[in-house]
């Protein structure tokens, strides 16, 4: 299991699909302000994860990328055009 500042680390440079698919430990994200795209299946099936603060410099967020995450109940994000591609969250209703 990574440690909370080695995923912060590895968040702050690259977001690759599927890096924390899967990660029950995973409870909130903060994206750093660098990161620019967030890819599919990013942070999918993180059964824990129950908060997202987007920074404003994120400007599209691909499919699935929080697919099956049962326990979201807070996205944060800026009041600037994002692109939310479809089923972003595929399982959970949002209403975006």
């Amino acid at each position: 299991m990574l440690s909370e500042y080695m995923m912060r680390m590895i968040m702050k440079f690259q977001l690759d699909s599927i890096l924390f698919c899967s990660n029950q430990y995973l409870q909130s994200i903060f994206v750093y302000n660098d990161l620019q795209i967030i890819e599919p299946y990013a942070f999918a099936h993180c059964s824990s994860l129950s908060s997202i603060e987007i920074p404003s410099t994120i400007q599209t967020i691909n499919s699935n990328a929080f697919s099956n995450c049962m326990n979201l109940q807070t996205l944060s994000y800026p009041t600037k055009e994002i692109i939310f591609n479809p089923n972003i969250f595929s399982s959970k209703e949002f209403g975006f």
